[in-house]
């Protein structure tokens, strides 16, 4: 009876993860309530299953570094949720108080919190807690079992089934995402090819991401009729990438290719050893050049092709005016930011080039997250996920499948310099899918330290 129970929980945590990994995208990229609802309740479900067979087999859950942050981002999150006290408030963030006090000035009874908008606040803590449960499961499930090549092979499938998607739409002439919903915005230029995300650009990266992954399965399949039709999903996945018509995905997806080329260069070092003090300054250095060179790439593309922006009356001028002022909303909400998620009722007040505008995303994340958590904890964040991220990378050098994967989250990486792609559940969830199988099996053949480090 326990063997068959272990059996049910086991079968449950896989299958569910495919669903969740399917249908996130899927779901109009699960931007609604009722999919975020349903994709982190599959997720919390998923890890509590996880952690019963666990239990059952005399196991403990492992955590590694990006365990940490998920759960102190989580935890600053909630605290931003907590009412203080007046004085408080006002020592920690000056600016959320007087938004406190000139909203009582109004007649509205509202409570002093650090986030200026709880409701979106909540949200982004819900989506962190679920990607965060996703994360440790696939995790543990690449650590122990080494199945991360499972894992992978499924947001794989995920992406082959997006594009299968996009040229649906596109040869049958559909006007409707998957033939039955129309969105209530209005879609400027999203073009004949589009997926069930409603900004291109998000399915931009959805398919960048799963591009590499499967290029990585592609590499691994024996020769013969896997890896045909594996070669064909990987055709039609770059391709809907490019029709998406994202310049920032396509300059992202060029990116990481190149990264792809010198990953492959570098196969035949040895890949299972620390990186040193001077390839770690190195990597900080690339890592800088690259997002330089990508924006003003990018800022290039924008001056010559005019607005090609996928929601009228927010163009590409306004998006870099929008990151020249958030610098002062940084400035305002310097101590303990302004509460995850609410960027867009912290930058209002600074909003006084595009009155007719909302800005709900900086569509930046090297400037949002400083926005919202402070620049302390901000930086703190950013820093750690790069430092945690890089440690990855000698173990990708050529690793089957992991060099790929490795690819195809640096492609998301990049395009999140001039979008808000990590904040769409149907991109977070593949994303903290790959993440966890690449760093689990980081975790299972960890580097060897050089001579003279510590282990």
């Amino acid at each position: 009876m326990g063997t068959s129970f272990n059996v049910i929980l086991d079968r449950f945590v896989w299958n569910a993860l495919g669903v969740v990994a399917l249908a996130a995208p899927v779901m109009i990229g699960s931007v609604h309530w009722p999919a975020k609802l349903a994709v982190t309740a599959v997720s919390m479900a998923i890890l509590l299953a996880y952690t019963l067979l666990l239990f059952r087999r005399g196991y403990r859950m492992r955590f590694d570094g990006f365990v940490l942050l998920g759960v102190g981002v989580v935890a600053v999150m909630f605290l931003q949720l907590v009412p203080l006290g007046e004085s408080l408030l006002g020592t920690l963030s000056p600016s959320a108080l007087a938004g406190v006090e000139k909203a009582r000035a109004l007649g509205f009874e509202v409570p002093t919190r650090l986030s200026l908008d709880p409701i979106a606040t909540a949200e982004m803590l819900m989506l962190a807690a679920c990607a965060l449960a996703l994360y440790l499961v696939c995790f543990n499930i690449s650590y122990r079992d080494g199945s991360g090549n499972k894992l992978l092979t499924i947001v794989g499938l995920s992406g082959a089934l997006m594009a299968a998607i996009v040229f649906g739409h596109g040869f049958s002439k559909a006007d409707a995402v998957l033939w039955m919903y129309t969105p209530d915005a209005v879609v400027a230029d999203r073009g004949a090819f589009f997926s069930t995300f409603i900004n291109n650009n998000h399915g931009a990266a959805f398919l960048s991401l799963t591009a590499f992954v499967l290029i990585g399965v592609w590499r691994k399949a024996q020769f013969g009729k896997s890896k045909g039709i594996y070669g064909l999903l990987v055709f039609l996945t770059l391709a809907g990438s490019v029709m998406m018509g994202s310049r920032g995905g396509i300059l992202a997806l060029l990116a990481s290719g190149g990264l792809l080329m010198v990953l492959s260069r570098w196969a035949g070092a040895q890949r299972r050893v620390a990186p040193s003090v001077g390839q770690t300054f190195f990597g900080i250095a690339l890592a800088a050049i690259c997002v330089a060179v990508y924006l003003l790439f990018f800022k290039a593309l924008t001056a010559s092709t005019g607005d090609m922006n996928m929601f009228a009356g927010v163009d590409d001028e306004l998006k870099v005016v929008a990151w020249q002022e958030s610098l002062h909303t940084v400035q305002a909400f310097r101590t303990a930011g302004a509460g995850g998620g609410a960027f867009g009722a912290a930058f209002e007040p600074f909003n006084n080039f595009a009155a007719m505008v909302r800005f709900p995303h900086a569509e930046n994340e090297l400037i949002e997250p400083l926005v919202e958590f402070g620049l302390p904890l901000g930086i703190l964040f950013l820093v750690s996920a790069a430092v945690l991220l890089w440690r990855r990378f000698g173990f990708a050098r050529g690793e089957a499948y992991y060099a790929e994967a490795f690819c195809g989250l640096f492609a998301v990486w990049m395009h999140s310099f001039v979008d808000f792609n990590i904040r769409v559940p149907g991109v977070l969830v593949p994303v903290a899918i790959v993440l966890g199988a690449l760093s689990g099996a980081f975790a299972r053949h960890p580097p060897t330290p050089r001579p003279g480090e510590l282990p």
